[in-house]
């Protein structure tokens, strides 16, 4: 473990050649405490859990405040902080169920109740950051989040506490808001159900009172109702129920639009049109499929990040219901490739069966 951890530390740094901005000088750094000011830095960091000193900041607000102003004063002489202030606690988390390598465990570190509150003053410089970048910061766009723990009933709750940057201060969500990101819409709690149901609903309706033809009716289906539905039942791993669901409804509506029988086959609707089929994507097998090739491309990612996220619990979680076997008319496929070409055997299987009650 310590030989690993030495060789990333000691790793050689990457130079940065970008101008230095050159601006005045902010003597108010230097400036010398008073207990005022201590006192309103305390009150803004009550909440927080304790670090190393396991002390709370209400308990140091008991404290003579004239005496931790001189404290800070003198930290302020000495350009530097106190052994014990710099010390943190490290903690290392398991990112697999069973480590084999000292890679298989992620450090924490919590560090004092009075260092962790400095954080909050380094999003002052957030602004002059992204402009480096080419990045404009725009607050009425942005929402903070701050999730504290009830210690009395053991329940997470949202903190209406709003952040300040120079270009201005950033609303905090509240516990009714909801974000869309990315066509998927989240809360403080997490990802929201997708409501792909109703939205289909209304697609296929809309759909049916245009004033088109069956076989642009068919188009339309295939090109943008269908293409739009996929994105979310994807990234939001919809249920196999709630696909199946999908696919009677669009079934429905075809039946209605070319007047088929109640009877006809499900292999008919979803066979390629070159096996004369109408080419219909089964959303119960397509998603799915969709879903696995999702997982496969993040577990063989370059990129060590991406490959990393495999092993949180969320998508180790995705990809156990992406591995569950899918069934075509009882056939298992495990490709798009496989999929197509048994809806293509089912439907000539039909034929036969049927050209030989006739015989």
């Amino acid at each position: 473990m310590q030989d690993y951890r030495k060789e990333i530390f000691e790793m050689r740094s990457k130079r940065d050649n970008r101008p230095v901005a050159q601006k005045g000088y902010e003597w108010s750094v230097v400036a010398a405490f008073g207990s005022e000011e201590v006192r309103n830095a305390l009150r803004n960091a009550a909440g927080m859990a304790p670090g190393v000193d396991k002390l709370l900041a209400s308990e140091v607000l008991k404290w003579n405040l004239e005496a931790v102003a001189q404290l800070f004063n003198l930290l302020l002489v000495l350009g530097a902080p106190t052994s014990r202030l710099s010390l943190a606690r490290l903690t290392f988390v398991l990112k697999v169920d069973e480590p084999a390598t000292p890679a298989d465990y992620r450090p924490i570190a919590v560090s004092s109740v009075l260092q962790r509150s400095e954080l909050i003053d380094k999003l002052e410089g957030l602004d002059e950051g992204l402009r480096l970048t080419g990045i404009r910061l725009k607050n009425s766009k942005c929402r903070t989040l701050t999730i504290v723990k009830d210690r009395k009933r053991k329940h997470l709750v949202l903190f209406p506490c709003e952040y300040e940057t120079l270009s201005g201060r950033i609303p905090c969500m509240e516990v009714d808001d909801t974000v869309r990101y990315p066509g998927l819409h989240f809360n403080w709690k997490g990802r929201l159900p997708i409501k792909s149901t109703v939205k289909a609903i209304d697609m296929l309706e809309n759909l049916t009172e245009a004033p088109r033809k069956p076989y642009q009716r068919l188009e339309i289906l295939k090109a943008f109702l269908i293409s739009e539905l996929k994105f979310e039942l994807v990234m939001g791993n919809a249920h196999k129920n709630k696909l199946r669901k999908l696919d009677r409804l669009v079934r429905d509506k075809i039946r209605t639009w070319l007047r088929l029988p109640k009877d006809t086959t499900l292999a008919f609707t979803h066979s390629k049109i070159d096996g004369h089929g109408l080419g219909i994507p089964c959303l119960e097998t397509t998603i799915p499929l969709e879903q696995r090739a999702k997982c496969e491309r993040l577990v063989n990612s370059g990129t060590l990040e991406v490959a990393n996220t495999v092993q949180s619990k969320a998508v180790v979680s995705d990809i156990t219901v992406a591995n569950v076997p899918i069934f075509v008319y009882g056939k298992p496929v495990n490709f798009k490739l496989e999929e197509d070409k048994a809806w293509g055997e089912a439907l000539d299987k039909r034929a036969l069966r049927l050209r030989g009650m006739r015989d």
